[in-house]
């Protein structure tokens, strides 16, 4: 068990929203890196709602992006 096992809050999404938009300022491969690093902190669970949460969102920013 890692010590970042944490609820998944409105909060944690906001903070992660942040990061990644920070990281959007990166490079590509940067990006992954620390996405990667920062998404290994979080718990499963919490890892698994921000996703279900975002899905529809990042499903948006995709046909925003491929258009």
């Amino acid at each position: 068990c890692s010590k970042y096992h944490v609820p998944a809050t409105p909060r944690e999404e906001l903070v992660l929203d942040t990061f990644l938009f920070w990281l959007g300022q990166t490079s590509g491969r940067d990006y992954l890196a620390k996405f990667a690093e920062y998404r290994d902190r979080l718990s499963k669970n919490a890892w698994e709602a921000y996703k279900k949460r975002n899905k529809i969102r990042l499903e948006q920013r995709r046909m925003l992006f491929s258009s």
